[in-house]
């Protein structure tokens, strides 16, 4: 993918980072908390180009804006990794498991 929103654990905390046009910056800074088995972090978009982070709960970080036309013109969500070795086989969508085919 060339544009996108990309939110994740790292190990030690959660952070936001965005891809514009190839090109990787950080949006919200890592902000340590405990990893949680079973817990993803979330991406509110609250409207217009306003954002939050949350993990097991809570908000982490501050709402931001995120303003670059590439990303607000397509909003998909979905399984993201950078890792090539990182397979999808299924994901779980309200409740019901979506196996992938190709």
């Amino acid at each position: 993918p060339q544009n996108g929103i990309y939110a994740y654990h790292d190990g030690a905390g959660v952070a936001l980072d965005k891809l514009v046009a190839g090109t990787w910056s950080n949006v919200i800074a890592r902000v340590t908390v405990a990893f949680a088995a079973d817990v993803a972090p979330t991406l509110i978009p609250l409207g217009g180009n306003q954002w939050q982070l949350w993990y097991n709960g809570s908000q982490r970080g501050s709402t931001v804006a995120i303003s670059d036309a590439s990303i607000l013109a397509g909003r998909y969500y979905g399984l993201f990794s950078t890792y090539s070795g990182n397979t999808f086989s299924e994901f779980t969508l309200d409740g019901k498991v979506v196996p992938f085919g190709f």
